[in-house]
């Protein structure tokens, strides 16, 4: 997949993407199936184009999957999601920057038209952002909630619409999830998920340097006739041992020059 959610503006395209998922089959490898612990019940499938979740929560908690890709630094990171049932203040969203179970990012969003951005660092969380109205989000529907994050800058967004910017460096770099947070009991809640788009910013073209002994060749090829170009560009004069006196002879630095016909310097006065 060349281009990802290509009506969105927020996103990034002078970054190459890492990731598109449209959920049109589980290659991307997403957990399904039915899973219960101590704290909620959940069962998840990849069908008619989405990612749909299965929850009950015995108390409240959130649950996560992560998006297969290494831990990253600098990202985009967006997902189109609907909360099909269940109760209002039921979130859903991004864990980022993600580290372990105690360490990481979160930003979430609920149908009351309200987002939350956490830090859970050592197992404790702070608020970001605490609960925050905004009209960009649009409840019992679709909405794509992104964020972008470089070095300790991140900006978050809900259906393209900027509705936060943040400074923090306490986490470096981490994979991505996506979440959803269950704070009502024995409530079931049905979450969809789709369109998972990841965006990497470009690595910069380094020019590589020649090695040591392709330098010696290159010498040994360039200083036996007129110097060339890459020669004067690339080539340690302390590398060069001119044979016939050439022009690029008279450039070295005479007790460089191994050759009785390059000038020598004057002699000292004593």
């Amino acid at each position: 997949i060349t281009d990802c959610a290509s009506w969105s503006t927020a996103s990034p395209k002078d970054w190459p993407l890492a990731m598109c998922d449209p959920f049109d089959d589980n290659r991307g490898g997403w957990p399904t199936g039915p899973y219960e612990g101590s704290l909620g019940t959940e069962e998840r499938k990849v069908a008619d184009s989405g990612y749909t979740w299965n929850l009950v929560a015995k108390e409240p908690y959130f649950t996560s999957r992560k998006v297969q890709l290494d831990p990253m630094g600098d990202f985009y990171a967006a997902v189109d999601v609907y909360k099909v049932a269940g109760p209002i203040d039921a979130s859903y969203g991004l864990q980022f920057r993600w580290m372990d179970g105690n360490n990481f990012y979160m930003f979430v969003a609920a149908d009351d038209q309200t987002f939350k951005i956490y830090r859970y660092l050592g197992g404790k969380m702070t608020p970001l952002q605490d609960w925050t109205i905004t009209n960009a989000f649009i409840p019992n529907d679709w909405n794509r909630l992104a964020v972008k994050a470089a070095g300790p800058e991140f900006t978050f967004y809900i259906n393209d619409q900027e509705v936060a910017r943040l400074t923090d460096d306490a986490l470096s770099k981490g994979v991505v999830r996506l979440v959803v947070q269950l704070l009502v009991t024995d409530t079931p809640a049905q979450v969809d998920f789709d369109n998972v788009e990841v965006r990497l910013p470009p690595t910069p073209s380094r020019r590589r340097r020649p090695r040591l002994h392709h330098l010696r060749r290159q010498c040994r090829q360039h200083c036996r006739r007129p110097p060339t170009r890459p020669c004067r560009r690339h080539l340690p004069t302390r590398l060069c041992r001119h044979r016939p006196p050439i022009r690029r002879c008279l450039q070295l630095p005479t007790p460089l020059c191994r050759h009785p016909n390059c000038p020598q310097p004057p002699p000292r006065p004593r």
